[in-house]
């Protein structure tokens, strides 16, 4: 399910009208297509549904799911999430965007684990497409996820925290602009996406000192 509309609610999902001519958007190779549909809307009804029907059609490939999983699944994720999922299905579409989804194996999935050259940000990248697939049975488009079974890389977690001398040196070393916003995080404790979300209005007074609220709605550090 997609985003509700904001104007225009009438219009079914992937129709939008501009300058009174009638289009549907579907979300194809990475982009938005606009196709004319004309001025009368029974008559782009019409070609609305004829062009839904083929383009849900079965037997699509990797490309094809992972088109419509943008439309109809990426949207419910959290924002944050959904940045990191847009890299991963870039990803996927270059490596896996031309195959039949049918024609992925697990043996393809697990060479792509073995010979991609970050083996942490593969597993991410599988995880995605496992997501797809799950979605792709759902629909009817296949009845296998291909990712199921096959071992991701070995992770390291990180086992210390950074130093003094190495924060220094890195506020030292970094443009103005990117040694303010390093300081900021540390005396802030934000993470870069609570800190791209901040307003002015966020600042606000508590216990005699002006803090920032928090993503939960309590005063965070100064």
């Amino acid at each position: 399910m997609g985003r509700t509309r904001q104007h225009n609610r009438h219009l079914p999902p992937r129709m939008q009208i501009k300058r009174g001519v009638y289009y549907h958007t579907p979300y194809v190779d990475g982009k938005v297509r606009w196709h004319n549909l004309g001025r009368e809307y029974g008559e782009a009804l019409r070609q609305w549904a004829e062009r839904e029907g083929e383009r849900l059609t079965p037997g699509r490939t990797v490309g094809h799911a992972i088109d419509r999983y943008i439309i109809d699944a990426l949207p419910e994720l959290k924002e944050k999430t959904q940045a990191g999922y847009r890299q991963s299905l870039k990803v996927l579409r270059e490596v896996f965007g031309a195959m039949d989804l049918d024609q992925v194996r697990s043996m393809h999935v697990a060479q792509f684990l073995d010979t991609a050259p970050a083996k942490v940000a593969a597993n991410r990248h599988i995880a995605v497409l496992s997501a797809v697939y799950r979605h792709a049975v759902r629909w009817g488009w296949t009845d296998k996820n291909p990712c199921q079974g096959v071992s991701r890389n070995k992770e390291k977690a990180r086992d210390r925290y950074i130093e003094d001398h190495e924060l220094n040196a890195a506020i030292t070393a970094a443009p103005r602009e990117l040694a303010l916003a390093i300081q900021f995080a540390y005396l802030t404790a934000l993470d870069l996406s609570d800190m791209l979300a901040l307003r002015h209005s966020d600042i606000v007074e508590y216990q005699g000192k002006r803090v920032i609220r928090s993503a939960r709605g309590r005063p965070g550090r100064r």
